[in-house]
């Protein structure tokens, strides 16, 4: 009857060496996005509306014109689960209003 072999144990700094890559290098970058692209998230243009009463909000109806503090030209913050991502313009396209990114956050 023959004994199982006995392998020795790795030496600890062998062990450290084997650990999952670090997201250091642009390709494992990459792979570990497209291992996250398919997550949901909530996507917001945020469009603030300063010094607005609680009494402006009882009074609000339709037709009625909410003006903001927003140049027309300025750009909107856009943000992923809360996270700022970017920042936007306004734009319409069709019968549509859109957002266009003009910088990463």
């Amino acid at each position: 009857m023959s004994t199982p072999a006995h392998t020795p144990a790795a030496p600890p700094e062998a062990a450290a060496t084997t650990t999952a890559p670090t997201l250091t290098t642009p390709a494992a970058r990459e792979e570990r996005w497209q291992q996250l692209q398919w997550l949901p998230c909530r996507l917001e243009v945020q469009l603030s509306v300063p010094r607005l009463t609680v009494g402006d909000i009882i009074r609000l109806a339709p037709r009625v014109v909410v003006e903001t503090h927003w140049q027309q030209n300025a750009d909107v913050p856009i943000r992923a689960n809360g996270q700022l991502i970017a920042w936007a313009e306004f734009e319409g396209i069709d019968e549509k209003l859109a957002v266009r990114v003009t910088r990463l956050a």
